[in-house]
């Protein structure tokens, strides 16, 4: 009889564990219904695609601030070597301008001396 007794209390344990983890069971099953009642699948997607735009946008931008490789890339080397050449030229230009003539080196020119031979040489050439 004790036995008995012993085995319907444990019994009756159980079923009372078991209807707490029902309850329980129950209430959080209502729980998340309410949480995900206002919640719509599509508007997530949406909600993750934007998320990933703004994330690919945010990237494009720091990529074009941190490597403005970009701008080296479009120029054309033979139009900037001309650039340069042209640049270069309008400064001796500028600077072949502004030469003092007071500060320019004159040369002599070598004098050939008369001579009488010099001057039948100057007139055999002439005749020639």
């Amino acid at each position: 009889m004790l036995l008995s007794v012993i085995k319907q209390q444990s019994a009756l344990e159980i079923a009372n564990t078991n209807n707490i983890a029902v309850d329980l069971m129950s209430s959080t099953s209502y729980a998340v219904k309410m949480a995900n009642q206002n919640v719509n699948i599509d508007d997530i997607h949406n909600m993750i695609d934007d998320i990933e735009t703004s994330k690919e946008l945010t990237q494009d931008i720091t990529e074009a601030i941190c490597n403005p490789t970009r701008l080296e890339t479009d120029i054309d080397e033979e139009e900037l070597q001309k650039e340069l050449e042209n640049l270069e030229l309008e400064k001796l230009d500028e600077q072949l301008m502004n030469i003092d003539p007071a500060q320019a080196t004159s040369y002599p020119i070598p004098v050939v001396p008369k001579t009488k031979k010099n001057t039948n040489r100057l007139k055999n050439s002439i005749m020639t």
